[in-house]
């Protein structure tokens, strides 16, 4: 498969599912955003502009829950707005607010670096650094699924985020990386030299195998299709589709009408 660009997002949906990266990232055959994205959108956003200075996060949630169109959702009820302060104030009501524990960076932090001549990109949603000089890398997760210790640490988002800033942003620094489940608790990981270099040569690898597929497999049918995927009815008829075509990008993006610039994978992840 062809890759112009790649992201966290891309990667970890090609340990998902090979044929959902297919259709995310080859094809640009995005899903829109749903309601728990978008909720999760105008969060970051208050809390992006609260580290920027504006303290008055409700107003922030108010202007980005009218500029992510929350209440055209159908699940949409009364009770969504505050569901978006509550999970702000979850974080700003902490003992000790953690974007004020530390020295900010930057805030949407962006970083580029190549890796096997492939161009990675992404952003951190708080970057700080402690009085000894470490960074603290923070991301935001509003999502009410909290995933382990191990699966944070072996997880691509985690491992590119401590990369990017040990060779890009300061070169051989060291950093920590906090995804921050709030309706639960931050899960904190400090990866070794020899796990960094680890982690790098996994991502080196997945690039490879990623150039090296020329039909990519789907996983077997599992909440994961609907819950986090396209329905799989419609991904049935988009693998017939890709197979009478061989898979070929240029044929899939004349059947389905998809722009050239719809469907490069060039672009970063939407937060």
């Amino acid at each position: 498969m062809e890759i112009k660009r790649l992201s966290a997002s891309a990667f970890n949906t090609f340990k998902k599912c090979e044929f959902a990266y297919y259709v995310s990232y080859c094809l640009g055959m995005k899903q829109p955003p749903t309601l728990k994205t978008s909720i999760g959108t105008v969060v970051h956003a208050a809390l992006e502009e609260w580290a920027k200075g504006n303290l008055n996060y409700v107003e922030s949630l108010k202007i980005a829950y009218v500029e992510n169109k929350i209440d055209e959702f159908p699940e949409t009820t009364t009770k969504t707005f505050q569901l978006c302060v509550s999970l702000t104030e979850r974080v700003l009501q902490r003992p000790v607010n953690p974007i004020t524990q530390y020295e900010i960076i930057g805030v949407e932090h962006e970083f580029n670096m190549v890796l096997s001549s492939v161009p990675v990109i992404g952003y951190i949603d708080l970057l700080q650094k402690t009085e000894d000089g470490i960074f603290v890398i923070r991301d935001w997760k509003t999502g009410s699924f909290i995933k382990s210790y191990e699966d944070v640490k072996d997880d691509f988002q985690t491992q590119l985020y401590d990369i990017a800033v040990n060779e890009v942003v300061d070169p051989g620094s060291d950093a920590i990386v906090v995804m921050d489940y709030i309706q639960s608790h931050p899960v904190t990981i400090a990866y070794t030299d020899g796990e960094r270099e680890h982690n790098k040569n996994t991502i080196l690898n997945t690039i490879k195998k990623i150039r090296s597929i020329k039909k990519p497999r789907r996983i077997p049918p599992c909440w994961v299709c609907d819950r986090m995927c396209i329905k799989r009815a419609v991904c049935d008829k988009l693998y017939a589709d890709a197979e009478k075509c061989d898979f070929n990008v240029d044929k899939m993006s004349e059947l389905y009408n998809i722009t050239k610039k719809e469907s490069t994978n060039d672009q970063a992840d939407p937060k």
